[in-house]
């Protein structure tokens, strides 16, 4: 046998000539000659492998792992399972290439820890993370790879799905952490079916059929079925491409069910200048259209709607929303009440006597809906009705927050924290409640074009312009010789954030809550959000002081100059209330008395508004000093507030103050004297006594009645006189307190709340 030192073996496989010279040194015995030499196994690289044999790191069973120890090379090692703590088993012999280099393939491997021993010692090998030797360690467990089993479980989201573009989603859950490459297959699909359901998926291997998909643990695998996709029953295969790991999935593949359409409402009505909305139901599509209108009405227009179409999810429903104010501005007039929907319009203004621009005019426009198809499905009625400006109230609040909504100003009628009134005191809010229809449309067009609240978009609608549908103003009613009444600044009232805009369509209604805290800002002196003859007031000019006592008349309207009034008068609804100082009164403005016990109550009246909380406080000095509080307690709707005292530990004959506060004080000082008097004495009940047993009667004769005699008639009574003058009878009637006009309000709060219940 030939042995040759310091060769290079080649790198490829493949046959060599090789050329030698033997005893070369020899000039008698030097013996030239050639041999063909064949490699018969290809030198090995990491990039041949899965992963490397790193000492103390996992890796997965089935990957192929490198391996590299220039000290053996061509010799062979033994690869151990540890079996115990001092303990290894022979796994097999892995013989190293010339370079000492090996792939060992992990797919038989059990579960466990493996060590390569070193052949020269009975040390085992240390393996860095590019799978080269280090040096050796007795430890086998640090020099140990572990072998792990991966698991896979895929979870579809679904085991059905139509051919309509549907989706179904599979969830990849293992024990192996970070990305790797899952391979998808089914002897149901063909690669190229795979590659156009699955998606982000790539070709696998030439001679191996399936997809590869980049995936891992928690991600999601998405199957996508188009309309020519195949019907059936189908099981996808998911195995990951480097490990043992694999599942599977079954789902079935069907035609969509055939999509179908309705009107919600075969009839809706709107007043002239408001929003309308038309109503789709879609089940199994989510695309319909609406034909609304047609030559005898002069307008058409049609509505393509989809649902979801805006990116949002799909909920089987889309509502249209017809602005009648902006019918004159074609696809503009419609949008969708849910964002997530699509809402695409053109409609037009044609036939003879083409309308004037302006507001859908009142009629029946009649509705056709249509499918998908094209093909009419349905027949309905959008009925434009006449509007109208009919009334205002007035209604009082403690605290009505200019964020406040339907729902906020809807609940603080109902539990009485807004009531009826026009006397409202300083510092507390005034509601105005206006019964309006056929504004909205033009409330909300504003607020669109402009990105604005409802309070901008108001004021904005009635700022005096000659073209401004709307009017509203506040000005102090009386005679002012020589100078102009003073007037509301709404707009500057707006920005000391005193101006609250709450707009119901459903009913018909706009509240306009005023702060009157906010006529003055908090500069020193306070700058009004008043006017005279026109001329904006600055700091000092008018002092909250002033207004006390004042009337103001109110106006709201729909001007005639506007489109909305068919005729040439402007509609006007007026109210009047005035402004009063905040005042309170305790026990009538009487010295109180109460006992030395619990549960004593000290009551009192105010005219601040209903839902007010207020301090009570009673307090003694001297010998006998003390502090008791009743805080936040509510003034009720009959404008009286109570609080409960415990003075049971009180000596009796102590005086003491009340007073009573808010955070927004009285005009004056509300306080009261009081007395501590006795603890009432509780009875001692008497010890029952024996009650004698009744002896048997004995007979006793009856006597014979003697014949009656008349009896004399007896005269009737005469008034006699009282001394001090005749005494007064309390008689049932009306509660003490409580007239008429609380029995209004009752009525009117009632009827509010039941408008509310019914939309």
């Amino acid at each position: 046998m030939l042995k040759f030192n310091d060769v290079t073996n080649p790198s490829d496989v493949e046959t060599y000539d090789v050329s030698f010279v033997q005893n070369p040194q020899s000039s008698t015995n030097a013996v030239t000659g050639s041999y063909t030499i064949s490699t018969s196994t290809s030198p090995v690289s990491s990039g041949d492998a899965d992963t490397t044999f790193d000492s103390a790191s996992i890796r997965w069973q089935g990957q192929t792992m490198f391996v590299k120890d220039n000290s053996n090379a061509d010799q062979t090692l033994a690869l151990r399972r540890v079996t115990g703590d001092t303990t290894t088993t022979l796994v097999r012999e892995v013989t190293l290439d010339g370079n000492g280099e090996a792939i060992i393939d992990s797919s038989t491997l059990q579960q466990g820890t493996y060590v390569f021993s070193d052949p020269d010692s009975s040390d085992f090998l240390l393996f860095g993370s590019n799978g080269v030797e280090t040096g050796t360690n007795s430890d086998d467990g640090v020099a140990g790879v572990e072998i792990a089993e991966q698991s896979l479980t895929i979870d579809p989201s679904s085991d059905t799905v139509t051919s309509d573009g549907s989706s179904v989603d599979f969830d990849v859950d293992s024990n192996r952490g970070g990305s790797y490459n899952i391979i998808v297959d089914s002897s149901d699909y063909t690669d190229a079916e795979l590659a156009s359901v699955i998606t982000d998926a790539t070709d696998y291997e030439s001679d191996e059929s399936g997809v590869r998909v980049s995936s891992g643990q928690g991600d999601t695998i998405t199957a996508t079925f188009p309309s020519d996709a195949k019907n059936g029953e189908f099981t996808l295969d998911f195995s990951v491409e480097d490990t043992t790991a694999a599942d599977s999935a079954t789902f079935t593949v069907s035609d969509p069910a055939e999509g179908q359409v309705s009107l919600e409402e075969g009839i809706v009505s709107e007043e002239r200048g408001d929003v309308g909305q038309i109503t789709v139901n879609l089940e199994n599509t989510d695309e319909a259209t609406i034909i609304l209108g047609g030559d005898s009405v002069n307008y058409e227009a049609q509505i393509e709607l989809e649902d979801g179409g805006n990116g949002g999810d799909a909920d089987g429903t889309v509502t249209v929303n017809l602005n009648t104010f902006r019918a004159d501005e074609g696809s503009a007039a419609f949008t969708p009440a849910d964002t997530d929907d699509s809402v695409t319009a053109s409609a037009t203004k044609d036939g003879p006597g083409i309308m004037p621009d302006g507001p859908l005019a009142t009629a029946d426009y009649e509705i056709v809906l249509q499918d998908s198809a094209g093909d009419d499905v349905g027949v309905g009625t959008f009925v434009v009705t006449e509007r109208s400006t009919d009334s205002m109230q007035l209604w009082t609040a403690a605290d009505l927050p200019t964020d406040a909504d339907q729902e906020a100003v809807y609940d603080a009628l109902e539990a009485g924290a807004i009531t009826q009134d026009s006397t409202i005191a300083f510092q507390d809010e005034l509601v105005h409640q206006i019964e309006v229809s056929g504004i909205y449309g033009a409330l909300v067009d504003e607020m669109d074009a402009n990105n604005s609240d409802a309070e901008a978009a108001l004021l904005e609608l009635a700022n005096g312009d000659a073209s401004d549908p709307l009017t509203l103003s506040a000005t102090q009613a009386g005679n002012f010789p020589n100078s102009e009444p003073l007037t509301v600044d709404f707009s500057e009232l707006d920005e000391n954030g005193g101006l609250n805009v709450v707009a119901d369509d459903a009913n018909n209604t706009v509240f306009v809550a005023v702060d009157t805290t906010n006529l003055f800002d908090d500069s020193d002196p306070a700058d009004p959000a008043l006017t005279r003859g026109g001329t904006e007031l600055g700091a000092g000019d008018v002092e909250p002081a002033d207004l006390l006592g004042q009337t103001f008349d109110v106006e709201f309207g729909v001007l005639a100059q506007s489109a909305l009034v068919s005729g040439d008068e402007d509609e006007l609804v007026t109210a009047s209330f005035s402004v009063e100082e905040r005042t309170a009164e305790l026990n009538g403005g009487d010295d109180i008395t109460v006992e030395a016990a619990s549960g004593q109550e000290i009551t009192g009246t105010t005219n601040v508004a209903p839902g007010t909380e207020i301090n009570i406080r009673a307090r003694a000095s001297g010998s006998n000093p003390f502090l008791k509080t009743a805080n936040g307690v509510t003034v009720g709707a009959d404008g009286t507030f109570s609080g409960t005292f415990d003075f049971s530990d009180v000596a009796s004959d102590t005086t003491f103050t009340v007073t009573a506060s808010t955070s927004q004080s009285f005009a004056e000082t509300v306080t009261i004297d009081g007395t501590v008097g006795e603890a009432a004495a509780t009875p001692t009940p008497e010890p029952a006594t024996d009650t004698p047993t009744p002896e048997p009667a004995t007979d006793t004769p009856t006597p014979t009645p003697e014949p009656a005699t008349d009896t004399p008639t007896p005269e009737p009574a005469t008034d006699t006189p009282t001394e001090g003058g005749p005494t007064e009878t309390e008689t049932s009637g009306s509660q003490p307190g409580f007239g008429g006009a609380v029995a209004i309000v009752a009525l009117a709060g009632a009827a509010l709340i039941a408008l509310r219940r019914g939309n």
